[in-house]
This record gives structure tokens, sequence and C-alpha cells, in this order.
């Protein structure tokens, strides 16, 4: 566990890569909020302005391992079809891409319960990437504006950032973050789905990956 604290110590990723919420005040540290065996969840919670409005941002940084390759985990992690499993939404679709961009848009529609609305999302799904110090990283951008609106209240903000990296043991280690403002659902409500919310998407992640032969990602 010590190991996984170094490892989100010596990172320099964070959130601040997105820039479309002007924070109000300074953004407070991670509130370590699971401390497991081979898996950690920080939380925190920000004031954000945007266009004039502020809004609660919440954030949440979930660190674990895998015995897959990093290979095998990006591909588990870009695989529309299990995203509604990760995600809890009814429905995950390829929408389209937009000409001279790489990566792919996804349309989500979430069937939320009572008093919670129905809400629905557009992320940008962007291709592998090899960081400098051979990190595997993959970003999966909420775009809004990219989709036509269906009638319901859609996440203006919704973002996340995995980074694979190899360890000494050959395990890989995946570090997944992510921000998100609520827009119409109850914030005491949300709130409640951090930590454990997270963690279990993280922990979707790593079963379809060790669901997956670990030849394939030598072919």
């Amino acid at each position: 566990m010590k190991r996984l604290l170094l490892i989100l110590v010596s990172s320099s990723l964070i959130l601040s890569v997105f820039v479309n919420a002007k924070e109000i005040a300074a953004i407070p540290e991670w509130d370590l909020r699971i401390d497991e065996v081979d898996i950690q969840v920080f939380t925190r919670f920000s004031e954000v302005e945007i266009e004039g409005d502020k809004k609660t941002q919440l954030e949440y940084r979930v660190i674990t391992t895998s015995t897959r390759t990093p290979e095998i985990l990006a591909s588990v992690i870009n695989n529309i079809g299990v995203h509604s499993d990760f995600f809890g939404s009814a429905t995950a679709e390829y929408i389209k891409n937009i000409e001279g961009i790489e990566g792919v848009y996804v349309y989500y529609y979430f069937d939320n319960p009572w008093p919670i609305p129905n809400l629905d999302l557009v992320r940008h799904i962007s291709q592998v990437a090899t960081l400098e110090n051979g990190d595997i990283q993959i970003k999966h951008t909420g775009s809004p504006g990219a989709y036509g609106y269906k009638g319901v209240k859609r996440l203006e903000i919704s973002d996340m950032i995995y980074t694979l990296s190899v360890k000494g043991d050959e395990s890989t280690v995946l570090k997944m973050e992510g921000r998100f403002i609520p827009n119409g659902a109850p914030l005491i409500l949300v709130k409640a789905w951090l930590p454990d919310g997270p963690k279990e998407i993280a922990l979707k992640i790593i079963h379809h990956a060790e669901e997956i032969s670990p030849e394939l990602s030598a072919q």
C-alpha cells in the first residue's frame, strides 16, 4: 500500500489539465477515503465558476493494480460495449466522429430513480497515447455540444483520465481520475456515491481485463 501511495505522490498528472472550469478558491487536498489491499480511493470537493455560475465540482482518484498488461486494460477501458456496466447507464452508444479529430464520441443515457432526474452525457474517447515516461494514458472528456440534445438534462462536465504504468513485478498500476459537476441531481445523493462508486468502476475494469487471456496482448 505504501508503494501505491508513493505512485500517487510522485505523479504529476492532475485534473487541472481541464480548463473549462475556473476554481474560485484553492483546490483542497485529496482525502483518502478507502485504503484497502491493492486499492485506494481519494476524493475532494471544490467550488468552481462556469460562465459566472458557482458550482460544486466533485473529483475522485482510484489507484489499483492488475496482472494484465496495459494494452489489455486499455482495450477494456475503450470498449464501448462494456461502458453501461462500468457507469450504470441505460445506454452507451457510439455516435460519431468529427473530421480531423482522433478518437470517437459516445452517448450515454442514465435512467435514474427518483429523485435524481434522468440525465445524458456525451464524451470524447481519445485514442491510446504513450507518454514520455512510457505510461499509457486515455482521456474520456465530456463534450456536451458534440451531439443534439434529447430533452433531458445533460452533464456538462464529466471527465476521466486513465493512466496505466508497469511496476517492477510486471503488474500494471491503473490510476483512474475523474471529475464531474452534478446537473439537477441532489448534491447530497451525488456525494453519497463517493467513494464506493469510483471503486466499483475500477474493479469492474480489472474484472473484465482479468477475463481476457494474457496471450492476447502478445498477438
